[in-house]
């Protein structure tokens, strides 16, 4: 393995390591805005944002496991599942697209 890929490991573990600060920070988690949201922050909702809403539903909703409770030792697994899920799925794409343009590119 060489240094920039020891490099990049250790900066992902570092990320998921501090992905339950989340759990402590107020306000809006950027993106993951509703249309109220929308409508009180920036005055109107864009065209087309309600027909989207409903397209996606998140494994695991608000990043937590069934029956966990409401403190922030309960629901860190949560948080910790989905960034590992997160970046072995992004990771994986990020793979297996640069292998399909390196073999299309012979």
């Amino acid at each position: 393995m060489d240094k920039n890929t020891k490099i990049l490991i250790i900066g992902l573990i570092a990320l998921i390591v501090f992905v339950p600060i989340g759990l402590i920070a107020t306000g809006e988690a950027y993106g993951e805005w509703g249309a109220d949201y929308i409508q009180d922050h920036f005055g109107f909702i864009p065209s087309g944002f309600n027909s989207l809403q409903g397209l996606w539903n998140a494994p695991l909703q608000d990043y937590g496991l069934p029956g966990q409770g409401d403190t922030f030792a309960d629901m860190t697994p949560g948080y910790y599942l989905s960034a590992i899920v997160g970046v072995v799925l992004a990771g994986g794409l990020l793979y297996v697209g640069a292998k399909t343009l390196v073999k299309n590119k012979d």
